[in-house]
């Protein structure tokens, strides 16, 4: 298993026959590592719609005097190749000296997303003798660079007389709403209208 430099410790005790110990009495053995392990740097990367593009840097740990290769493939999850990101597969190669790789996923600016989406990539049969480690897989979260705003429900029942009904809007991305710091900042709006629609037989 890829774990990176381990140690244990040798000890002298209890002399005898009259000799006497002297430092150094505890030696300390350090085994290197001599496998190579790959991962992705991280478990999970965000990054905007409008970006073009994600690197996801995959790490190589021990072994980087030698060429290494591994291949790597996108995955969908709510995220859809052809609508979000570009379908992305190939073979990343460490030459001797490399530790680091990216992996680059075209991404699509999708102007009917709203909120977040992911989607997946993963590493896969690495060259012998290196491994995968955990991360092996990545998750991109993609975020829309359009709020959308709604309603949190449907329907809602009110009272006749409550005096009045709370409904609620919501934003999908409240990472696109602005600060307000003075009154020249331009919140997020929208316009609401009240819709009477005919009443039923015996409405109060």
């Amino acid at each position: 298993l890829v774990q990176g430099p381990v140690n244990f410790t040798v000890e002298l005790s209890n002399p005898a026959g009259g000799v006497t110990l002297v430092a150094p009495t505890n030696g300390v053995v350090t085994i290197l590592e001599k496998n190579i392990g790959l991962a992705f740097a991280a478990a999970t990367n965000t990054v905007s719609e409008t970006a073009g593009f994600v690197a996801l840097n995959v790490t190589r740990l021990y072994g980087i005097n030698t060429t290494t290769t591994v291949h790597y493939s996108t995955t969908n999850g709510p995220a859809v190749a052809g609508l979000d990101y570009v379908n992305t597969t190939g073979t990343l190669t460490f030459n001797p000296g490399e530790s680091v790789k990216p992996v680059i996923v075209p991404l699509l600016d999708n102007t009917n997303a709203i909120g977040d989406l992911t989607f997946t990539v993963g590493l896969a049969s690495p060259s012998v003798p290196a491994q995968l480690i955990p991360p092996s897989f990545t998750t991109v979260v993609i975020q829309a660079a359009q709020a959308g705003l709604s309603f949190t429900n449907a329907a809602m029942s009110v009272l006749k007389n409550a005096g009045s009904a709370l409904i609620t809007v919501v934003c999908s991305n409240p990472n696109i709403e602005p600060v307000i710091v003075d009154s020249n900042t331009v919140p997020l709006s929208m316009r609401a209208a009240r819709v009477t629609p005919l009443r039923g037989a015996g409405a109060g």
